[in-house]
This record gives structure tokens, sequence and C-alpha cells, in this order.
């Protein structure tokens, strides 16, 4: 977080917890490294939110926990929902277009279907199944594949 945004904070939470409750149903709860865990979430945090969180720790000798910091995240949500509202959809036109707007349409159009996929006899399938390229020794299908620069993973032609 760059800065106090309330979506962005929600959205760490969000992350956080369902991060924990994974661990917990694959009985891998995060008691053990529960230190680390909070602090790489407060690395997320912006400069203000850590602030607070520090201030919200006090000079504690002991480590704050998950629990702790989770509390702190949900009461920093409410506090930001507070101060930031969600605009609503009612709120009036800065244009003063009386609530029109432009429309916007997209054309979608059917590709041809590609003729010659085949790089060795130019028919309309694919080179894995081509039966002259597989009658080939592997040797030879290697550099065909090579010639013809295509992808060693599914022999199609694109960037390698």
């Amino acid at each position: 977080m760059k800065s106090e945004s309330a979506s962005e904070l929600k959205r760490i939470l969000q992350c956080v917890v369902s991060t924990v409750g994974s661990l917990e149903s694959i009985e891998r709860p995060i008691s053990s490294c529960e230190d680390l865990f909070v602090h790489l979430i407060v690395e997320l945090l912006d400069a203000r939110s850590r602030r607070d969180w520090e201030d919200a720790i006090g000079g504690s000798a002991e480590p704050p926990s998950y629990a702790d910091l989770k509390e702190f995240l949900e009461r920093r949500l409410n506090t930001l929902e507070a101060l930031h509202p969600q605009k609503s959809e009612a709120t009036p036109n800065k244009s003063g277009d009386n609530g029109t707007r432009a429309t916007r349409s997209h054309h979608a159009q059917k590709q041809e279907a590609k003729r010659g996929r085949c790089s060795l006899c130019r028919k309309d399938h694919f080179l894995m199944l081509c039966d002259s390229y597989q009658e080939k020794s592997a040797e030879e299908r290697k550099k065909h594949v090579e010639a013809n620069h295509l992808c060693l993973n599914c022999l199609g032609k694109h960037q390698v």
C-alpha cells in the first residue's frame, strides 16, 4: 500500500485471513512462525497505518500476535471506511450532461479457421497429428521443429 486506502487495506485483510484459514485447514497453523507472519503483513501497510500499528502495540516487550494485528487491521479498516466512504452511484455528474452517458459498441468477429497449420505437409491439422511427422525419427522431428522455429513444448508457431 502506497497510501491510505480502505479498499486496498480490505484486500490485504481478506488475503491474510484467507491465507491463515487455508493454512489451518491443512493443519499448518501459523503459530510456529507468527512473528514473521505479522512482520510481513505490517510491511504491506502504508506509512500512516504502520505508524498507527506501532502506537497500538506500544512499548510491549512481547511480540505482537496475529490476533492483535487482525484486530488492529479491522479497526483501521473501519476508520478508513468512515473517513472515505465509497462514492454512491447517485452522485451527480460533474459535466452536467443530465445523466446521459456516451455509449460504446464493440464488434466481435470470428476469425477464419487458419489453413495450413501443419508446417510439414501444409494441411489443416496440427503438426503433432501429422502422419508424415509421426513417421520421422526423433532426430528428424527435432530438426524440423528447430528449422521452422516451433515451440518445443506444443509444436506451435509462437514466440519462444
